[in-house]
């Protein structure tokens, strides 16, 4: 079995098929008492799954600093002293950016 979503990020993959399993053994009958089942269910995440988890999980953590700056942010703009940049400053640094300068 395959699963994916429609734009192809992730996906998930049955490694193996489920056995067939006798619902008289399962249950335990009176020849005996216990049925083992020797196959194991495994999910296979993509290398795209695998990296949303690792951003999902860096950014839960990362919550309690955002959490301190965005007060931080609050207090500079209620005492009036939050600083802006230029809006030269601000152009020059996108520019940099995709230049590959930055």
């Amino acid at each position: 079995m395959r699963i994916s979503d429609p734009y192809g990020r992730n996906s998930i993959s049955q490694t193996s098929a489920s056995p067939e399993i006798d619902p008289r053994k399962a249950r335990g009958s009176s020849d005996e008492k216990t049925a083992q089942v020797s196959s194991q269910d495994r999910v296979t995440l993509s290398p795209e799954a695998q990296e949303y988890a690792l951003a999902a999980k860096l950014a839960s953590e990362d919550e309690d600093a955002r959490a301190a700056k965005v007060a931080e942010l609050k207090t500079q703009i209620a005492s009036g002293t939050y600083k802006t940049p230029s809006s030269e400053d601000v152009a020059g640094a996108i520019l940099r950016h995709f230049r590959g300068e930055a």
